[in-house]
């Protein structure tokens, strides 16, 4: 009896042993695949991305506060770089779909088969790098880190990282100021001292703005400047047109606002047109109505009508008659 009931307590004792034992290792199971970020960095570091899909890359770099568009040196949209970086930053873990090497090509997650790769740097050493492959659902990816073999499933669209350079510069770089205090046209010349705008006659701009055709008005010239604070590319152009030509049509506006003063070209060549200012080496596309709006401007479309004359009034009474 005395021995069963050793035996019994041993078999007790082993079962308990055995419960401790399974209890910590599902703990460290769960620990061990506790989601966490795929990506251990510290972003404030981070000064420079390298996106590329199989047709195309884009350098993207840090400059003091804000993100440049690296090989032109031009602003792109703030809220897009912070977005990506927000959507790399909550990457997390999760349970693995795959930690063979052999299965990198079939998730699309390898150097010679991925639909995204995205390279991070900090003082130009590569600290990180990411191929995104395969979609397994909506608004999925499967990502895999260089230098881990796991595969993990993130809620994360490769349609959302974009390897077109366009598709990333601020469209509206170009725009000026809101707070416009001299525009120079090609036949006008106007400067605002205060809340009016006015023609101006300083300078060598003497012979400019002169009030032959009227006095200004003044929501004309509103919605004028307002062009030009709206003023939006579509897209950096391929080739630069030859200006010399005599089929190219130029105009050269000079304006300062609170941010400096800027030389702009418009320039239309048939069907195409572009602009370009003095602080960019670059020529850019706009939209036929976004050239006409701000190009096409002369003294006479800023000027309030003058009242049609009796004379004048006359003269179209017979020719209305004659008709």
């Amino acid at each position: 009896m005395k021995k069963l009931k050793f035996w019994l307590t041993g078999l007790l004792f082993a079962q308990l042993l055995l419960a401790v034992a399974l209890l910590f290792i599902n703990q460290w199971e769960e620990q061990k695949n506790k989601p966490k970020p795929i990506l251990a960095l510290d972003w404030k570091s981070v000064d420079k991305l390298i996106i590329e899909d199989n047709d195309s890359d884009v350098v993207l770099n840090k400059s003091e506060d804000s993100w440049v568009l690296s090989q032109a040196q031009l602003p792109i949209k703030q809220d897009d770089i912070q977005e990506l970086l927000r959507s790399l930053k909550m990457l997390q873990t999760s349970w693995p779909v795959a930690t063979l090497k052999s299965s990198h090509k079939r998730f699309e997650v390898v150097e010679d088969k991925f639909v995204r790769r995205i390279q991070i740097f900090s003082k130009d050493k590569l600290i990180e790098e990411l191929f995104f492959g395969s979609s397994p659902g909506l608004r999925q990816s499967h990502v895999r880190r260089v230098g881990d073999d796991a595969i993990y499933s993130v809620d994360l669209d490769t349609l959302d990282i974009n390897a077109n350079a366009e598709m990333w510069i601020d469209t509206s770089f170009l725009a000026t100021g809101s707070d416009i205090s001299l525009i120079k046209g090609p036949d006008y010349s106007l400067k605002r001292p205060g809340a009016s705008w006015e023609f101006n006659h300083s300078g060598p701009s003497i012979f400019l703005g002169s009030s032959k055709h009227g006095k200004l008005d003044q929501a004309k010239v509103e919605a004028f400047t307002s062009f030009l604070s709206n003023l939006e590319i579509v897209s950096i152009a391929q080739y630069k047109p030859v200006l010399t030509s005599d089929d190219t049509t130029k105009v050269k506006l000079e304006i300062t606002d609170e941010k400096g003063s800027w030389t702009y070209l418009f320039v239309n060549v048939g069907d195409a047109y572009f602009v370009s200012r003095n602080d960019q080496s670059d020529m850019f596309i706009l939209e036929k109505e976004v050239y006409e709006s701000i190009a096409n401007v002369t003294q006479s479309d800023l000027v309030i009508d003058k009242p049609k004359t009796d004379e004048s009034a006359d003269v179209e009474a017979v020719s209305s008659s004659e008709e």
